[in-house]
Parts: structure tokens; sequence; C-alpha cells
């Protein structure tokens, strides 16, 4: 049995990341392939089970073609039993939080996503702030410990999303990176601050552009406008092109 995981969001792909793996262990051999492949997403609590048989045929040709077949399959009572522990840990409970998010409080130094897609240097400070407030770190050790008991690799660990919110109603999204000396390293998304609005925040060196509603809220940022549409109503401009200022 192979165990693998997924951020899969549909049959379809689950079903698909089998078949590439298959097929994968059929090119390192010339015995193809044949056994049950598992993909586990512990994010959703769900498992895809398949029988996989991949072999090589010749259709008269010179060089022989892989031929996969797949058949349904019922992963085993212990392991479903597995992933739905894992699943309860809270670091894939917040990664299903969604748009609801991480609340970050204004003591913690954070007001605004503002400070972290406008600020490189206050990410890694974020993600100490994510670790020492909410136990990472230990519920990385509980899920490495659960993983490794269902044959899973650090890498159930990677792609895994956080959003926070901040008092301004900012939000941010941190991902897992890497598994380090023990530890998760959560690092920034690029481009995915919003402001209350939805509307991007710029990463820091890059060009403003979208509707903001007409107050100081760039401007108290240190950010330059330089080009405005104005003609919109409610209390908006249209704002063409914003030149970012070194910070």
């Amino acid at each position: 049995m192979l165990l693998q995981r997924c951020n899969c969001s549909s049959t379809s792909s689950y079903v698909q990341k089998i078949i590439t793996k298959a097929e994968y262990l059929a090119n390192s051999s010339n015995a193809g392939f044949d056994g049950n492949i598992n993909v586990i997403n512990p994010t959703d609590n769900k498992i895809h089970s398949l029988k996989v048989k991949s072999k090589w045929i010749f259709k008269g040709g010179h060089e022989p073609s892989l031929n996969t077949q797949i058949y349904s399959h019922t992963p085993s009572a212990q392991l479903v039993s597995q992933v739905g522990e894992l699943s309860k840990l809270k670091i894939f409970e917040h990664s299903r939080m969604g748009k609801r998010g991480i609340v970050v409080p204004e003591n913690s130094g954070f007001k605004s996503a503002y400070d972290i897609g406008r600020n490189e240097t206050n990410r890694d400070l974020f993600d100490d702030w994510y670790h020492d407030n909410y136990s990472v770190s230990y519920w990385a050790r509980i899920a490495l410990d659960t993983a490794g008991q269902i044959g899973v690799s650090l890498d159930i660990f990677t792609g895994i999303q956080v959003q926070f919110v901040f008092s301004d109603q900012s939000t941010a999204r941190f991902k897992v990176e890497r598994f380090q000396i023990g530890d998760l390293k959560f690092s920034y998304v690029p481009n995915s601050s919003r402001n209350k609005d939805g509307i991007p925040i710029a990463d820091f060196g890059r060009s403003f552009n979208g509707e903001y509603t007409f107050n100081n809220e760039l401007a108290s940022r240190g950010i330059e406008i330089r080009v405005v549409r104005v003609g919109s109503t409610g209390g908006r401009v249209r704002i063409t092109e914003i030149s970012t200022s070194v910070e």
C-alpha cells in the first residue's frame, strides 16, 4: 500500500494524483506497478483509495506503451480513523477556517496586513508571533507522530495555508514552506494581502491598482499616489498607477 498527500479539491484531482504516482513508479521499473494507492487530505479529512495496475504492453510498434487500469478500493478502517485523528489537530483546523481566519489582536504589534505585505522584515516576526501564541511547534510534533504511524512523509504539511484577519479587517495568508529542525516554517503567500474591502494591497516594491475608498488609507502608509482617474461615485476613486515609495 502506498500513501500520498494532496490538497485536492475534487474527486478527479485525487484520481489523477493516484494515476500519476502509479505511472511514475511504473516508469521506474520494467515490471510496471500493481498495488493500492491511498491519497489523503487531512485538512478536509478525506481519503481516496484505488487499486492500480500499470503495465508495459506492445501494440505492434518498436516501443512499449504503458497501460493503466484503475479499480475501486476501500481504505482500511484503521487508516480512516488515523486520518480522522490527524484532521482534528489545530494546524489543519486553522487551515479549514478559510476567509474567517485567525484574528490578530492589536497588542500583537501587527495592526494591518499592510504591516506584512509592505514590510518584508515583519514576515518572519509574524511567523514567530503565530508560533508563540498558537503552539504550532507542539501541533507539528503531534501531527508528525500521527503521520509517521500511517506512513506519510514530512510533505504532509507542505502547502498548508492559514489566513489571518487584522484589527482593521485587512487579511494576509501564510503557508507552510518547509519542515525544519523539528518545526514548521510559515512563509508569507506573495500578493495575498487585502484591505477590508478585499482590494489587493501591493507587496513591497510592487504597484497599486484597483478601486480604493477616498481616505487616508494609502497616504497614512507613506504610499505616494502619482496617477488617479477621478469620476467614481460613492467616495471611491479608480487608481490606475501608484508609485510605491521605498519604506
